[in-house]
């Protein structure tokens, strides 16, 4: 059984020692330090047992229980003086109190916190530091302040000599009313609580608050003095006290450079008593029954207090969460069934006060979601499935027997996972799917005619990434070349589609007529275009003629003629108009006018509307070119309907507002 570790021993930097005082060969700290001397200060992590230590002015850094360095620790400390004193709190914040007055290039003043990791714990400010030579010793309160002692005259500018108290954010405690307290050139080495939360105090000092005190005293809670607390002439001799400590029955023991106690011979150290005969020591550590600190879901281990007493009237208590938390039983051992790791914390407790806190962490192993990965995966891909956790064993039902699977069809999987110690079986499955593909085409123009830009559409999807580096839905473009888009669905997964944009020019196209545009009823004119285009197709007042699409077109009724063109380009032009006249003239036979030939009134000048029928709005042409002034319409009935008729432009008319009465 291994047993304390010291600073230099046989020559080394640090050395432990076995319990028969043999130096420990497998702990390796004297080379994780080098060849340093004079260190400052070592602690032991209690969750972990990892070693801080100090062994040099810059020189803080943390060992693993084997003496190896710990390179997780930050090497940013650059502590410009020596670390003194040290206390690691339950959530592995670390408080440092010495010499230095920078700290990883910041100006801390003798006093700083860090984070677990080593970086500065900026939630601790204490202003401008402390004032003086060093602080010696820190202890921490159950309620999270910490008493500080040392050779020092001030904090963050106030006055307070060789011992004060700060809050736990780092400011002064103005509840810790010290007074005068002691004199500049004392010097506090060595602070210890009792479990009522009084304070004994031991250095080189001689007097406190005017009141004579020599090397020893007691304070109250509030930082007064307790003068129940009577120790005579007190400790004389040389340099005075070093070091306390209590028994396992609450006596005091004091260590140092001294020779008298009392009027008492005693050389260097002495045991006197603290009026707290019958109060509570704390256990020394919590034993698991299993001899594991882990556990596997659903089940359930003893823990076991180790070492302790409990004062008269007093007990052990057992808590989670914190100490003094949630109470969960008590006696000398409990049994538990985690479901999450937790740390127990137990702790003597009676009217004396209560004993500082003894705590195990039980690691509860994760069984569920145990495979890590998605369900679905996109056409082509491959899938990785991971299991989370640090198992010994695995047995996929691909057959794999590592903690991860590749798999390239959809289907249903299954991972068997179990652990040594403890031992723990669990199950886990995931479905996964395959993703449909996703179906992309780009549509628009795929020709730049002139000047005009051209716009391609993606489609609708969640996200796109263009060739050109756009990632909207639609691009914009005058350049000719090929674009490429990929879109992703709403299972990220990937489809492509392409398109070339050609470059072209407007046709210019031009009809003509070979013929007067202008003829009797019954007569025609030929028109005509150039050829050589792709697609041509005639029109008559803006309106497609169906199956006119040939090089000339024979227009045999008035209107307003023009053709569109495509060329091979893909751009299209349109012609200029030619208008056509058709008179209402009487012809002959030689399609001349004829004064001879005689029409019946009610058919000289034909009339229809189209389209027909219609609640809209009505065209009204004649068999010829004709002109309406101001026509008028009549119902069935006979009544005028005029005014309700709207006229909309030449020949076309809005009938819509026709009452229902009239609109059949």
């Amino acid at each position: 059984m291994k047993g304390t570790i010291y600073p230099p021993y046989s020559g080394q930097t640090i050395s432990r020692l076995l319990t028969d005082g043999t130096i420990d060969t497998s702990f390796h700290g004297a080379s994780a330090v080098g060849g340093h001397s004079g260190l400052g200060t070592i602690v032991i992590q209690p969750a972990d047992q990892k070693i801080l230590v100090d062994y040099g002015i810059g020189n803080f850094v943390r060992l693993f229980p084997d003496g190896s360095k710990d390179s997780s620790f930050s090497d940013l400390q650059s502590f410009d003086g020596k670390v003194l004193a040290a206390h690691v709190h339950d959530d592995g914040k670390i408080i440092l109190g010495g010499f230095f007055t920078t700290v990883q290039g910041q100006n801390y003043n003798r006093i700083v916190r860090l984070m677990p990791g080593g970086q500065i714990d900026t939630t601790f400010n204490p202003g401008s530091g402390i004032s003086g030579n060093f602080v010696n010793c820190i202890i921490v309160q159950e309620d999270g302040k910490y008493i500080v002692g040392g050779k020092f005259t001030a904090i963050n500018g106030q006055t307070c000599k060789a011992i004060t108290r700060l809050n736990s954010d780092g400011s002064l405690d103005s509840t810790f009313v010290a007074g005068s307290g002691f004199s500049n050139s004392a010097e506090i080495r060595a602070i210890i609580l009792q479990p009522d939360g009084k304070i004994i105090v031991g250095g080189q000092f001689y007097n406190f608050n005017g009141i004579q005190r020599s090397m020893l005293l007691r304070l109250d809670k509030d930082g007064t003095l307790d003068n129940s607390f009577q120790i005579g002439t007190g400790i004389h001799g040389n340099n005075g006290l070093y070091t306390l400590a209590f028994t396992h029955d609450w006596k005091i023991v004091a260590g140092g450079l001294f020779s008298n106690y009392n009027g008492t011979i005693r050389n260097n150290i002495v045991k006197i008593h603290a009026n707290n005969n019958s109060c509570n020591t704390p256990p020394s550590a919590i034993v698991a029954g299993s001899l594991v600190n882990s556990i596997c879901p659903g089940d359930s281990l003893t823990l076991y207090r180790s070492g302790g007493v409990a004062g008269s009237g007093g007990q052990f208590k057992w808590y989670s969460g914190n100490c003094g938390g949630l109470l969960l039983g008590v006696g000398d051992s409990i049994k538990v069934a985690p479901n999450v790791t937790t740390t127990y914390f137990l702790r003597a407790e009676s009217s004396c006060g209560n004993s500082p806190c003894a705590f195990k962490i039980i690691n509860v192993k994760s069984i569920s979601g145990i495979i890590n990965g998605t369900s679905n995966y996109c056409p082509g891909d491959t899938n990785l499935l991971i299991c989370t956790g640090n198992w010994d064993n695995y047995i996929w039902s691909t057959g794999s027997t590592t903690a991860l699977t590749q798999i390239t069809s959809p289907g249903t999987y299954t991972v068997t996972v179990s652990s040594q110690l403890p031992t723990c079986i669990s199950i886990d499955t995931i479905v996964v799917n395959l993703s449909p593909a996703a179906l992309v085409q780009i549509s628009g123009d795929t020709v730049i005619c002139g000047s005009t830009a051209v716009v391609l559409n993606a489609g609708n999807f969640p996200a796109y990434q263009w060739s050109t580096g756009l990632t909207t839905q639609t691009l914009t473009t005058l350049i000719p070349g090929s674009y490429i888009v990929t879109v992703y669905d709403q299972f990220g997964c990937a489809a492509k589609d392409s398109v070339y944009l050609s470059s072209g020019n407007y046709p210019s196209v031009n009809i003509t007529s070979l013929g007067p545009p202008s003829f009797c009823q019954g007569d025609s004119v030929l028109l005509s275009t150039s050829s050589g285009f792709a697609n041509l197709n005639w029109y008559r007042n803006s309106n497609l003629i169906l199956s006119a699409n040939t090089q000339t077109y024979v227009a045999k009724t008035a209107g307003s003629y023009s053709c569109v063109v495509t060329n091979s380009s893909g751009c299209s032009g349109q012609s200029n108009t030619i208008k056509v006249r058709v008179p209402c003239i009487p012809i002959g036979p030689s399609h001349e006018k004829n004064s001879e030939i005689q029409i019946p009134a009610e058919f000289e000048h034909s009339v229809w509307g189209y389209p027909n029928p219609t609640s809209g709005n009505i065209l009204l042409e004649t068999s010829c070119e004709e002109s309406f002034n101001a026509p008028r319409f009549f119902h069935l009935d006979g009544k005028e309907i005029f005014p309700e008729i709207l006229k909309i432009s030449n020949n076309n008319y809005a009938i819509s507002n026709l009452r229902k009465e009239h609109s059949s």
